[in-house]
């Protein structure tokens, strides 16, 4: 059976905030307003750089996938980089599908784009598909609807990815692995700033 890591997530996030008196209905913190107390400083990394936005979008979405989770998912999607696109997908027709885009790779039927008859977005699409707060919020809402229907985080990122394996031999199981070593890395922990 999958461990739930909602509560233990939960828990974290709402004892960082409160050690540091950070006041959980106040979002003024979010891309540069507020002071960023009991805030994570930006590492320089690629994907420290969005963990406001995955603060934010946390805060923001009455659901919530808990920002560490999203902040996990992106670093093993695209390293940080909002332009990341991924190799063209195919159905079992063999049929395009599209290319999952932006910090979280959502693919493009998430957003409901028509594909062109080569499976690529318009220059227009891409655009809305790879916008860093557009593409985050529609992968806290997929998550957050996995999180429904599994009732684990586990199960939850393991469909986020897909069950089996994709175009570059990952399997579910690896990819759960790798969530597990990158979400490590942005557990709420006492000595954040």
């Amino acid at each position: 059976m999958a461990s739930d890591l909602s509560d233990p997530l939960a828990q974290a996030l709402a004892d960082e905030d409160a050690a540091r008196g950070v006041d959980q209905n106040n979002t003024s913190g979010a891309a540069g307003g507020g002071s960023g107390q009991g805030q994570p400083e930006d590492s320089g990394s690629p994907v420290m750089r969005w963990w406001r936005l995955a603060r934010e979008d946390a805060k923001r979405n009455p659901r919530k996938t808990p920002w560490d989770v999203l902040m996990a998912i992106m670093d093993i999607e695209s390293g940080g980089q909002p332009d990341a696109e991924s190799k063209m997908n195919f159905d079992q027709n063999k049929q395009p599908i599209g290319q999952a885009q932006g910090l979280m790779q959502i693919m493009p039927f998430h957003f409901g784009f028509q594909l062109g008859d080569d499976g690529k977005l318009s220059a227009a699409q891409k655009a809305i598909a790879q916008d860093p707060e557009t593409n985050m919020s529609k992968a806290d809402d997929i998550l957050f609807d996995l999180h429904d229907k599994y009732k684990n985080w586990e199960d939850a990122v393991r469909h986020y990815f897909g069950i089996g394996e994709d175009a570059y031999h990952m399997s579910d199981e690896g990819y759960w692995k790798k969530f597990q070593d990158a979400w490590a890395k942005y557990l709420p922990t006492p000595d954040m700033p």
